[in-house]
């Protein structure tokens, strides 16, 4: 199984802790390993996380360094190619002693272009270790994501994609959105949590299980 995420919260790598004794990298690390390096499932934070950090110099404009102002890069005064090393910090907001950083998560727009707000080394990893799937569970995601959906489109092996959402408009956007893969799809129209507790997640795994999923 392979976990592919888009959010920045930190919940599967606390039920992992709690579950699978799963360990975070080391605080100011930026060796990334831990997450798809481990005895259970990668885990794929394709669009950053509120643990990661990049550190580098800010943007200095006569004297002063805009750093610290939660808008500035919108106005260009920080320029985050310069921020290039990731590093992991699970102290929200505490920092890190004379460093210099900035929260590595992508802006929270419609549509997201890039992986520029994830560790290279897991964009690098997820590219390799996914082209032999051949089933995807999609959870709520509308597949706005062109860059992934690019990803998707290398993979020559998939036979079919669920996708689950309590909006069957939302699972119709996500078809559409998916239709240049050329596979089979099924939308199953419910809450994530009716999913789980119903039985229907247990028939999914057993129709995966017949079309050879590799972990």
């Amino acid at each position: 199984v392979t976990l592919v995420t888009f959010n920045y919260d930190s919940l599967i790598e606390e039920s992992m802790r709690q579950h699978y004794d799963w360990q975070y990298p080391i605080m100011g690390s930026n060796d990334f390993s831990n997450y798809y390096k481990n005895d259970y499932m990668p885990i794929y934070k394709v669009h950053g996380s509120i643990n990661w950090w990049r550190q580098g110099k800010p943007k200095i404009i006569n004297g002063e360094s805009y750093v610290y102002d939660a808008c500035s890069s919108a106005y260009g005064k920080i320029d985050p190619k310069s921020f290039s090393t990731f590093i992991f910090n699970n102290q929200y907001g505490s920092g890190l002693p004379n460093e210099i950083y900035m929260p590595s998560i992508a802006l929270p727009l419609r549509e997201k272009t890039s992986f520029d707000d994830c560790p290279p080394e897991i964009i690098e990893h997820m590219r390799m270790n996914i082209i032999d799937v051949d089933a995807v569970l999609v959870i709520g995601w509308k597949a706005g994501d062109r860059h992934f959906v690019n990803e998707l489109k290398k993979i020559t092996k998939i036979k079919k994609i669920y996708i689950v959402n309590k909006s069957a408009s939302a699972g119709d956007m996500a078809i559409k959105n998916l239709k240049e893969l050329n596979v089979e799809f099924q939308r199953v129209d419910k809450k994530f949590s009716e999913f789980i507790t119903d039985g229907t997640l247990n028939d999914v795994l057993s129709d995966f299980s017949t079309l050879s999923i590799r972990s």
